[in-house]
């Protein structure tokens, strides 16, 4: 019994990635067409593409999380810096309300008049009380006449020395 293989007739032409073999089984006279996958060198060869994947995209989710812990270490320091420039400021602010109590105190404020300014103290207050004038028949003064000349006109004759003595006041005295 001889295992001799002949191409069958209706066989196309295999794609490159498959090939198509034909496999005789033992004890039976029928051939079978196979598909099988790709051969060990491409199967190698899809297996680097593969790792070389793997690994770009480990390396890619690695730079990513290296970044990301700077920049959360970035701004942790940051946020440190600025609270402690809050706890500085704070404490400043404290100096300076402590500093304005000091300078606020009447008998600071006193001592400056006296020793800086040479002002004397005060010895003592006199208040006066002055009562409104009850009498009803004080005159009630009245409106000054209107003047009907011009502001150019008055303009000029101010200029000129030019004045009239029409007030009541000026005719009393």
């Amino acid at each position: 019994m001889s295992t001799y293989v002949s191409p069958p007739p209706t066989v196309e032409t295999p794609t490159p990635p498959e090939t198509v073999r034909e496999r005789v089984h033992r004890g039976a006279a029928s051939r079978r067409q196979v598909v099988v996958g790709p051969q060990p060198a491409q199967r190698r060869a899809n297996g680097a593409l593969l790792f070389s994947l793997v690994v770009a995209l480990a390396g890619t989710i690695g730079l990513l999380y290296i970044y990301q812990t700077s920049m959360v270490a970035g701004l942790g320091l940051e946020l440190t810096q600025l609270q402690q420039r809050i706890e500085r400021e704070s404490v400043r602010n404290e100096e300076l309300s402590y500093q304005l109590g000091y300078y606020e105190a009447l008998p600071r404020i006193e001592h400056i008049a006296v020793d800086n300014r040479g002002m004397l103290p005060q010895e003592s207050s006199v208040f006066l009380r002055v009562p409104r004038p009850v009498d009803d028949a004080l005159p009630v003064p009245t409106a000054s006449p209107v003047d009907d000349r011009s502001s150019l006109q008055r303009a000029l004759d101010m200029l000129l020395g030019r004045g009239s003595a029409d007030d009541a006041l000026v005719a009393r005295q």
